[in-house]
């Protein structure tokens, strides 16, 4: 039975290094895909909007 329970405690050790990782992922996933979309809907805009020549910036 030793044996068993080494390896259930590893397996356990293991399935949390997984969750960590995977929720490291999410924090750092998040707020790149926010910032991603958000420059894509400002080039959209861009598209369409007539902006004056005194703020070349947004061009």
């Amino acid at each position: 039975m030793g044996q068993r329970d080494a390896v259930l405690a590893q397996r356990a050790n293991l399935r949390g290094q997984m969750m960590d990782a995977v929720a490291l992922a999410a924090t750092l996933g998040a707020p790149i895909k926010a910032a991603v979309d958000f420059e894509s809907a400002m080039a959209d805009v861009a598209k369409v909007a007539d902006f004056p020549e005194c703020v070349p910036h947004l061009r």
